[in-house]
């Protein structure tokens, strides 16, 4: 009994996710929003794409979740991400730390991510970001900002001024 349950996990087979996704109607589930985004941003090419797809969200590569099985942490620096970063993200309300530099994320910052009020870290910097700083003023326990090496234009949005517990800002390397 006991090798047949070996075997049984031997051959049990990692599922995959199959892009496109279809759109989502309604409030999107966690692991809706997180399989979109791999999807939009070239997740069959990614660097490391370990489990994801898995039944259990927290085993994916670099997705951290919170005792309530919540994610709280999107960690996915340098892993070769291509794409735009969807305003789905700003779904993920226990969302902490969002780490996506150093990919090739293209487009402008969706001002989605700025209903994250959890966010602690927000790390964005050496992509190919154009366009201006969403309004961000409601990232109130932000301590990180990190946006440098990117093109984004315009004036730095002043609201960044509200953020009484930025510590690290970067904004250098762009059009600003």
């Amino acid at each position: 009994m006991v090798f047949a349950f070996f075997v049984l996990l031997g051959g049990a087979r990692a599922q995959t996710i199959t892009c496109p996704r279809p759109t989502i109607s309604g409030t999107p589930t966690e692991k809706q929003v997180l399989e979109k985004f791999y999807c939009d941003t070239g997740g069959a090419n990614w660097i490391n794409k370990t489990n994801w797809g898995a039944t259990d969200i927290g085993t994916w590569y670099r997705v951290i979740t919170n005792q309530q099985g919540k994610v709280n942490g999107l960690r996915l620096s340098d892993n070769k991400l291509t794409g735009t970063i969807r305003t789905e993200l700003g779904s993920l309300s226990s969302l902490e730390h969002l780490r996506l530099n150093g990919n090739q994320l293209s487009d402008m910052i969706p001002p989605e991510l700025g209903n994250l009020t959890s966010l602690i870290q927000l790390h964005l910097h050496t992509n190919k970001l154009t366009g201006k700083i969403p309004d961000l003023s409601r990232l109130s326990s932000l301590t990180e900002l990190r946006l440098n090496g990117n093109q984004l234009s315009e004036m730095i949005p002043t609201q960044l001024g509200s953020l009484t517990r930025l510590v690290f800002l970067f904004l250098n390397g762009n059009g600003l």
